[in-house]
């Protein structure tokens, strides 16, 4: 399964702009990994499942799917290609591996998705409260590490 959902993982975009100007403001957003781990997370393998089963609104896991962008819609979703090694976010019509969420986004802003088949998975919410006392918790400061994981749990946002 590793091997398969691998193929669904991506690097972020990196841009190059301009660096001077007037009355200019410098942004460093150099990790959306906080914001992204507030979302429930694939947790467990559960089946694999043929397109007439999926239902994009609903289905937690990732999809293989053939994507078209709409000629008016710049390119979101990114893509491997078995030619190269860059990533690209190309327009027009692909086939790609992709989380179930990332392509709901990308049918909220009008592209067209067409599920082949999927692999459903249970999700795990890392910040929901933990279990009463003798229970096992996933605890946010598993996955933040333990800097985030004692920042937050002296907060009380994570017990």
């Amino acid at each position: 399964m590793d091997d398969i959902i691998r193929k669904g993982y991506r690097g972020g975009a990196t841009q190059l702009f301009i660096h001077k100007g007037n009355n200019l403001r410098y942004y460093d957003v150099n990790s959306l990994y906080p914001h992204s781990i507030t979302f429930p997370i694939p947790l467990t393998y559960l089946d694999f499942l043929y397109a007439n089963e999926i239902k994009l609104e609903t289905f937690t896991g990732f999809i293989q799917a053939r994507v078209t962008v709409p000629e008016n819609i710049p390119g979101l979703l990114p893509y491997h290609s078995n030619t190269t090694t860059t990533l690209q976010y190309p327009t027009g019509q692909f086939e790609g591996l992709y989380w179930a969420e990332e392509l709901r986004s990308a049918q909220y802003y009008g592209y067209i998705i067409e599920p082949l088949y999927g692999y459903l998975f249970s999700t795990a919410d890392l910040w929901a409260p933990r279990p009463p006392e003798g229970g096992r918790g996933m605890g946010c400061w598993l996955i933040c590490g333990y800097d985030f994981g004692i920042f937050w749990t002296s907060l009380g946002v994570v017990g």
